[in-house]
């Protein structure tokens, strides 16, 4: 409900949101061995200066072009997964280099860091960001600062089509169009004499759910806030491609609310009231929204979904500071200036005349407005009857006490989905992914389990 009045404070956040392991694992070495792991690598040129010893990759001296390639080839196998190459590498001077098919030599084209020294200015080196085609010569260069002699995080994201570089975390260039390219090994290349360090390289394949897993964060803000980030640095654009989507939204229900009958606050555009579970907003909004607002109905779009996509577009838009409605991209932001969107958030500032549960969760929306529901990112919240309206934490309420004084939620999201909410999502036809199977015993059945194990400890203890 995005009603009336805003209130409050941040008084704890979720922690138990980090981002995920990357699940599967093409190559991984850490140099741990007395010397070149011969079933990861392939040295090209130069293995006289190649050497390894303490946890540590050394590329070093003459002659130049000392240069190894990985034994296995890469690419993304389908249009759902994408690879990502990461080093932790110590530069130390001119053509260090690390990437996919690095020089174009081993395909059509590589994509690749390359440093350079005095490359930016007399006294500031860089590392490139480099795509570089045989046939077409370079077409991608984009340096960005970088110390010898310390360590820097290189990634290469080879997407279905496009690719990205990051450097400590942070995107420096992208690339497209890439596609029909074939696998390409990753390189390790020091075409210099001073010595470049790497103390691990890994390549992995990434799915949607790695993108999606623990991505979204909670936590009260003068209201209910969320925020979904793709993991891994994606954009917002880019993780929707790659889980098929054309974009992301929320899907916020209703799944406690004893005033749902006789209160008007819930009654939809014919003055009906809802029967929990029901989608919040209603479609089309609700009563109070169009009579607030001074519009005929409708005064929402008729998605199930919490951002309105439709009607605040067209000459719906309410006055500057009265967010009766909301527009999809009023709430996506370019957290890393950029120039890409990477951030979802959701917001409600919910004020009602008895206790009201939420159930809400990210969805992906395709083109023609269908959607799934991820269950592993939804949260459980409530406001509070009364004049307060606190958001309150559902699983802290102390008996005999005023509900709402201990703020938070409950994160729900490695639960199996309620009944009600399933319910209501397939006869809306809303798809459900990432809903854990195993079955939540009811509150009697727990106990009677409970105390089964307590009487069969009593007669093992007796029969001692």
């Amino acid at each position: 409900m995005s009603k009336l009045r805003l209130y409050g404070v941040a008084l704890l956040s979720t922690a138990c949101m980090s981002i995920p392991a990357r699940s599967t694992p093409l190559l991984i070495d850490t140099f741990a061995g007395p010397s070149l792991n011969a079933a990861n690598w392939v040295p090209i040129t130069g293995s006289s200066g190649v050497a390894v010893a303490n946890g540590t990759l050394t590329l070093s001296g003459g002659p130049d072009h000392k240069r190894i390639n990985s034994v296995s080839f890469f690419q993304p196998s389908s249009a759902s997964v994408f690879v990502e190459a990461r080093a932790t590498v110590v530069l130390g001077g001119d053509y260090q280099k690390f990437g996919f098919g690095v020089n174009g030599e081993s395909g059509p084209v590589g994509f690749y860091f390359d440093s350079w020294d005095h490359n930016l200015s007399a006294n500031t080196n860089s590392v490139r960001a480099l795509v570089y085609s045989q046939q077409g010569g370079l077409l991608l260069e984009q340096p960005t600062a970088a110390t010898w002699g310390s360590f820097h995080d290189l990634t290469v994201q080879w997407l279905p089509t496009k690719v990205n570089f990051l450097v400590d975390g942070n995107r420096i260039a992208s690339f497209q169009p890439i596609s029909g390219i074939p696998s390409l090994p990753l390189g390790i290349w020091n075409d210099r004499t001073p010595t470049m360090l790497v103390d691990r390289a890994e390549v992995h394949e990434l799915t949607f759910d790695d993108v999606i897993r623990n991505s979204v964060v909670a936590s009260i803000q003068s209201g209910m806030h969320a925020e979904f980030r793709p993991n891994f640095s994606l954009t917002l654009d880019e993780a929707a491609t790659l889980g098929g989507f054309d974009h992301f939204n929320w899907a916020n229900i209703i799944v406690l609310a004893p005033a749902a009958a006789t209160e008007p606050a819930f009654r939809d555009r014919n003055g009906n009231p809802p029967q929990v579970a029901f989608f919040d907003a209603v479609p089309g909004g609700y009563a109070y929204q169009a009579a607030a607002a001074g519009l005929p109905f409708p005064v929402r779009d008729s998605r199930y979904w919490y951002l309105d996509e439709e009607y605040a577009l067209n000459g719906h838009r309410v006055t500057p500071g009265n967010a009766l409605t909301t527009i999809l991209d009023d709430l996506t932001t370019d957290s890393n200036a950029d120039g890409a969107d990477d951030l979802l958030a959701f917001h409600d500032a919910p004020c009602a005349p008895s206790e009201v549960h939420f159930y809400t969760a990210l969805v992906g929306v395709k083109a023609n407005g269908a959607g799934t529901f991820f269950q592993n990112t939804a949260f459980r919240w409530g406001v509070n009857a009364g004049p307060n309206c606190d958001i309150f934490r559902l699983d802290a309420i102390t008996p005999g006490s005023v509900n709402g004084d201990v703020a938070f939620l409950t994160h729900v999201g490695d639960q199996p989905m309620p009944a009600d909410v399933k319910a209501l999502l397939l006869a809306s036809g809303v798809a459900i992914a990432n809903n854990p199977t195993a079955s939540v015993p009811e509150p009697g059945t727990l106990l009677l389990a409970v105390l089964a194990v307590v009487l069969a400890l009593r007669r093992t203890s007796t029969a001692r």
